[in-house]
Formats: structure tokens, sequence, C-alpha cells
């Protein structure tokens, strides 16, 4: 899937806008569309906080279920994947709805789930719409505004960072591996290096290979302790083993 960056007057009208083209995305063929994006309200929603919480659920989706294909932008509404599955719409909704709940980083998260007829949300599965935890007001409409409470801010990072430091200490360096990554590299700007909108000086690393490379690290960060530190052949065989899998998941055998 290829989708433009969009651009608006307004927030609001590039909300509008975006539902649209998703709808079209869909129109004519099975299963479903899920797009996934922040719930961050505040003017700047390319903030790396913002695209941790999509990168980690984004990363739980590709584990759930069976992506027929995906993409991505990264404008004024943040970093958004377009994610098409086999899956009934109904059910993906369902499950977005439970992360978005309950999952300890779920309320920095937004989901949209479509079928070639509708759109699946909260109202159609019966439920009461999603409120917003700090304003205790409508998500949706929270969204198509601009946030200027700086308190706001502090609480939405706070609780994302809190999430990446809980949690046992493989964990703990898998979050923070993921973070750094995407902060340095999920920017508008990347001085000659790779990003969502632009592609580097590197020509076999873009965006999509990034993301790729992020998942292999994330998976291999929870077996570093236990490899034998004082065993050299081990650590070069867990080195060799790390390279070998970002090697197959990242390039194509012309690439290597």
């Amino acid at each position: 899937m290829n989708i433009v960056q969009l651009t608006s007057e307004s927030i609001r009208e590039l909300r509008a806008k975006r539902n649209g083209i998703m709808r079209g995305m869909i129109e004519g063929q099975e299963g479903s569309l899920l797009v996934l994006g922040g719930s961050f309200a505040w003017n700047d929603r390319q903030r790396n906080v913002v695209s941790y919480a999509v990168f980690t659920i984004f990363f739980e989706i590709w584990e759930r279920f069976n992506m027929e294909s995906w993409s991505y932008t990264f404008d004024e509404e943040g970093l958004i994947f377009y994610i098409k599955l086999d899956e009934d719409a109904k059910k993906v909704k369902d499950i977005l709805v439970h992360y978005e709940d309950h999952h300890p980083i779920g309320f920095a998260i937004d989901s949209d789930v479509f079928d070639a007829t509708q759109e699946w949300t909260r109202d159609s599965l019966g439920l009461t719409p999603r409120r917003d935890e700090y304003f205790k007001v409508a998500l949706d409409e929270l969204m198509n505004d601009i946030v200027v409470d700086p308190k706001y801010i502090d609480n939405y990072i706070k609780r994302v960072e809190g999430y990446i430091v809980k949690g046992d200490k493989q964990t703990i360096l898998s979050n923070i591996l993921v973070y750094g990554y995407v902060s340095a590299y999920t920017k508008e700007l990347g001085f000659g290096m790779y990003g969502p909108n632009y592609k580097g000086s590197n020509e076999q690393m873009n965006f999509e290979k990034f993301i790729h490379l992020v998942r292999a690290y994330k998976d291999e960060a929870h077996r570093i302790f236990n490899v034998n530190s004082h065993n050299v052949s081990d650590i070069n065989r867990y080195r060799h083993d790390i390279e070998t899998k970002i090697q197959r998941v990242v390039f194509k055998p012309t690439d290597i």
C-alpha cells in the first residue's frame, strides 16, 4: 500500500480527509483495514513518545495477525500505520478496543477499523464512546482539536515512560532499545540519515527496513541475559545470530 502524506488547514479537516481516504482503501476488497495511530491531542503529534507507543502496539499486532500488507504516514497527525488483514473487521476492532482499554500503553494509541461496507466503531459494537482519561471527554472530539494544557503532555509522557521502565530487566532493555531507535530516526529531519518521509545517503536502508531492523533487535534483546558473558565463543555466536537475523529480515539477497 502506498499512502500519500496529507496536509490541511486544520487538524479537524486533516482527520476528515484521512477518514475518507481510509474508506476508499478497502472498498471492494475482502478482509479489513486497521489504521493505527496515537491518541495524542497536542499540537506536535510527531513526538517520540507517541511514535514509540504506536510502534509498540504495531509490533504486537504483527505477532497476533497475519498481515497481508502494511504502510505508514508521518504527517501532522504523527506516525500512522495502515495494515491490511485477512481477519473479520468486527473481530479486529473488538481486539483493538481491548488493547486501548486494558494494555498498559493502550491509552496512548487510537485505531480505526474498516471493511468493504462500513467502519467498525465502539458504537457499532454496542460499546460507549472512548473517553480521554485526562480530560474525561470523548477522545474523537478531543483529537479534532489542539490541547494547550501543559499538564496534559506531562501526564502523557510520564505514563509512556512509566511503561518503558516497568517489568523484568529483559523487558526494560527491549523497551529502551526500541525507544532509542524510534526517538533517533522517527523525525521530520535526519541530517543525512533515513526517516519516514525521506531517503538518506545509505541506499541499502529506508524507513520500512528500519522497522524490520528494530523489530529484530527488540526480539533479540530478550536473549541477552541468557548469554554467557564470560565465554567469548558464546558472545561471538550470539552476535553472529543477530547479524544473520537482521540480514534475513531487512535485506534482500541482492543487498547483502
